[in-house]
């Protein structure tokens, strides 16, 4: 009787954290360097410009969520550890200072605080940038092109890559192809990767708007990062102290050997 009790709050602390993961979740971001990114030039509506790419940059992150220890506000509290963000954002500069910021779990929250609401797209550029991780490092020709694909998939821009004294749109071109064929191939877990969004965005009303509100919109880039939102259930279990409850009434096992 006892074990079936607790399986019956489980599944109401399990269904709450599942209504709950409606919504984005509040916290701030805080630059930490371009990581391993490097300058190539591309261009943009006819001129050249030339921006860090390639690669993740690095970001310490402070989380509105019981398992970091944060205030209510999420406003104070400690920043974790430096995680990759990666750019999917062309057309804004970057805030390499400390500011607000929603993350958005892909396939979970509604996308009503990003610069899109076409899931499919952050989907495709998920899909690229762990084909983009998968390269050498030194290998920044296809890196290059990786990201403008997924810049281009995002905004339309940029339309083609140096690489050397070419201008090339070719490995760009073969890229956002590859995400179109091969982006829901299992690769990719939705849940496992968040956008983040400069607050600014939704509250200056230029939410799911994608970039129409260039020049206009002032607002830091966006950037796709690896989930690092604790699961609904498990922020609960954890925060109510069901978890260990859990273990110590062994209602949940180590798999066996």
């Amino acid at each position: 009787m006892r074990a079936l009790r607790l399986g019956t709050a489980v599944l109401v602390f399990l269904t709450a954290a599942t209504v709950a993961a409606e919504a984005q979740t509040y916290g701030r971001l805080r630059w930490d360097g371009v990581g391993n990114s490097f300058v190539n030039t591309y261009r943009r509506n006819g001129s050249s410009v030339s921006v860090y790419g390639g690669s993740a940059y690095k970001a310490r992150l402070n989380i509105n969520n019981p398992t970091w220890g944060l205030p209510p506000s999420g406003q104070n509290g400690a920043f974790g550890p430096s995680v990759d963000i990666y750019c999917v954002d062309f057309l804004h500069a970057a805030n390499t200072g400390t500011y607000n910021v929603w993350f958005t779990r892909l396939g979970v929250d509604g996308l009503t605080r990003t610069r899109s609401t076409n899931l499919t797209a952050y989907l495709k550029a998920a899909w690229l940038l762990q084909q983009m991780d998968i390269k050498p490092i030194t290998d920044q020709v296809a890196r290059s092109d990786i990201h403008a694909a997924v810049w281009h998939m995002m905004s339309g821009q940029p339309t083609s890559v140096r690489h050397g004294s070419t201008w090339t749109a070719a490995g760009m071109n073969y890229w956002i192809a590859q995400a179109n064929a091969n982006y829901n191939d299992g690769s990719v877990i939705a849940n496992q990767w968040s956008v983040v969004t400069d607050a600014c965005v939704s509250s200056g009303g230029t939410a799911g708007t994608g970039h129409n509100n260039v020049p206009s919109d002032s607002c830091a880039q966006e950037f796709l990062t690896r989930n690092v939102v604790p699961e609904p259930a498990t922020v609960i279990l954890l925060g109510t102290g069901l978890l260990a409850t859990l273990a110590l009434t062994g209602v949940m096992r180590r798999p066996e050997a």
